[in-house]
């Protein structure tokens, strides 16, 4: 383009960053920032957005968070997916403490606006932190700000809850999110099921299958697999070979998972031919 005189511009430069962060190449993209800055070209939040994002899809939290203050303190504006991005990266890292203290100080300041999405992302960070009870206050404190969960927020508690052996909890909160107008998909389903199986409550556990087909919910491979290793770790052969017809006869495909506890199966119980 500089070669026939044409001179490139914002969105030009933030095509091509945003090009090089799709394919891991960060570094390109804050290759092409320095040359923005070179010709007095001032980077929006889209630009700063896609390399934060460019810097969490290569894990690199830290530079992450680096940028994000080395742009909020240069008088840069950012937005609501600027903060966002930022947010999902340290909670994915872990690190949900700092993005609920980075949470806080940006609602206090006014340069965020709280949603369901950020609200849920550092929800989910808690709840994998085993932060439950963090997690659960931070629940309370969305509804009261008249915002409602969605099934992801509602899945990362009841994951959360079934991670910390709050099974009946867990309950608990699939019928509130039902009453709530919130519908339980595949994968809360899935989190049920596979705690119930954990604890070898597998009669529960299918009786939630048949509950997740009246309610028009698709089981997919990994329901049928959860099924089928807890129904195989108590010996219940017969049931898991009937699961297994079932899931045929539905169209789902069995995957190597599935597979390998069959044959685990069969060898354990010493019909290694059938394997």
């Amino acid at each position: 383009m500089d070669v026939e005189g044409i001179q490139p511009d914002v969105v030009t430069f933030a095509t091509l960053i945003n090009c090089y962060c799709y394919v891991s190449r960060v570094d390109l993209g804050f290759a092409i920032l320095g040359k923005m800055f070179k010709l007095g070209l001032e980077p929006d939040a889209f630009i700063f957005s896609t390399l934060l994002k460019g810097l969490s899809m290569e894990g690199k939290t830290t530079q992450c968070l680096e940028l994000f203050y080395k742009i909020a303190n240069n008088g840069y504006s950012c937005n609501e997916v600027t903060f966002a991005v930022v947010i999902n990266s340290l909670c994915k890292s872990t690190k949900a403490g700092i993005a609920l203290k980075l949470f806080r100080a940006a609602v206090e300041k006014d340069k965020l606006k709280p949603n369901v999405t950020i609200y849920s992302t550092i929800i989910d960070g808690l709840c994998k932190e085993n932060r439950v009870k963090d997690a659960f206050h931070l629940f309370q404190e969305m509804s009261g700000n008249g915002i409602v969960g969605n099934v992801f927020t509602y899945n990362s508690l009841i994951q959360g809850l079934c991670n910390t052996g709050q099974l009946k909890g867990a309950l608990t909160l699939s019928e509130q999110m039902l009453e709530k107008g919130v519908s339980p998909n595949v994968i809360t389903y899935n989190i049920l099921i596979d705690s119930h199986c954990k604890n070898g409550m597998t009669d529960e556990a299918l009786e939630l299958l048949q509950v997740m087909l009246q309610r028009g919910e698709k089981p997919d491979v990994v329901t049928y697999s959860t099924l089928i290793h807890g129904l195989c770790c108590s010996n219940q052969w017969k049931k898991a070979a009937d699961l297994f017809t079932d899931m045929a006869s539905r169209g789902i495909s069995p995957n190597v998972h599935t597979y390998n506890i069959l044959i685990g199966a069969s060898c354990k119980e010493g019909k290694i031919n059938h394997a």
